[in-house]
């Protein structure tokens, strides 16, 4: 029983990593057995940021249909079967990281808090912030859960100081 359908993930860098003691790229390695196993592939660089992550992120997928569902890449426009951006254009700007985390409360260097108050923000914000009303749809009023900041020795701290804002 084959699957009809797969999608893998994988960071970009598997487009130029060689297999095994070739100079063919691993991921023309699995495109060659795929098809051979009768799928139609689809494959795509896609960055997190086009789809309202507050991060460049950018990671290799690989679609597969097999050819019993009948579909071709013809049937399907430039961004094969992924969805078209939603973030990046003037009117639908990408999430800033200000965006994502201003609503969150300071805490200190390597803190980590299971259970910690919230100031729910305002209206006004939640109106202007479409990615904070998105975080915050249906989360408890009052409460924010698993906020951890990493812990930076005193000279990475200082380093980040120095960088100007924007």
């Amino acid at each position: 029983l084959r699957a009809l359908g797969f999608l893998m993930e994988n960071v970009q860098g598997i487009l130029w990593t060689p297999n095994a003691g070739t100079s063919v790229s691993i991921v023309d390695v699995i495109e060659r057995r795929l098809k051979a196993a009768g799928y139609v592939l689809f494959p795509k660089l896609l960055d997190a940021v086009w789809y309202g992550v507050p991060q460049n992120r950018t990671r290799f997928f690989l679609m597969g249909l097999h050819r019993d569902l009948g579909y071709s890449a013809e049937d399907f426009g430039p961004w094969g079967p992924f969805p078209k951006p939603s973030h990046g254009s003037p009117s639908h700007p990408f999430v800033t990281v200000r965006q994502a985390i201003a609503d969150l409360p300071r805490i200190g260097n390597g803190r980590s808090e299971e259970r910690a108050s919230y100031d729910e923000p305002s209206d006004k914000s939640l109106r202007e912030n479409e990615f904070l009303r998105y975080a915050r749809a249906g989360a408890e009023r009052g409460a924010i859960f698993d906020h951890v900041t990493s812990k930076h020795a005193d000279y990475v701290i200082a380093r980040y100081r120095s960088i100007p804002a924007g």
